[in-house]
């Protein structure tokens, strides 16, 4: 059984995390780096690249889901992958995987030019704006149609309270 150290345990990503290794037979939550096989980070920057750090001390890979990097951070967190395995994405889901493999396949079998928008849908609490999806598309649109101007729009939303008809 492998064990797994949960940095931004508390978090929203962090309890999630947590809850599907409760019901996981191959892996088990770790109360502590020291003994952990894999290091799960959805903190902040600066929580990440400490971690980051100890990770590389202690030779322990780490999959990385924080967002909001700023250039220095992420040149560390590249330095560090001379060293140990790093999984760094600003989206780990299925869907936006499958929305990026489209997207670019799309790109590069469209020669036409066009103006792009992004628009970043989000929940009040979210902390870093915009999103790292939205930037990741983005660069990836960059990649294949430079220059092209593309906007980012932020829209901002609050979740109404649970409305459904209780019996």
């Amino acid at each position: 059984m492998k064990a797994v150290f949960i940095n931004g345990a508390t978090g929203k990503m962090g309890t999630e995390v947590f809850s599907l290794l409760e019901n996981d037979k191959n892996f088990k939550a770790s109360d502590s780096i020291k003994t952990a096989d894999l290091i799960i980070d959805f903190s902040r920057p600066e929580s990440t690249i400490k971690i980051l750090k100890t990770a590389v001390e202690l030779n322990i890979p780490i999959i990385i889901g924080t967002t909001g990097f700023n250039k220095n951070e992420l040149n560390q967190i590249k330095k560090a992958s001379d060293h140990i395995h790093i999984l760094l994405s600003y989206n780990l889901s299925t869907g936006i995987h499958k929305l990026k493999k489209i997207l670019i396949k799309f790109l590069s079998d469209n020669n036409d030019l066009f103006d792009c928008k992004i628009i970043d849908i989000r929940h009040k609490n979210k902390i870093d704006s915009p999103s790292g999806t939205a930037i990741e598309i983005k660069k990836i649109i960059d990649k294949i149609f430079r220059p092209l101007n593309i906007k980012i729009l932020v829209s901002i939303i609050n979740p109404k309270p649970n409305t459904a008809n209780e019996a």
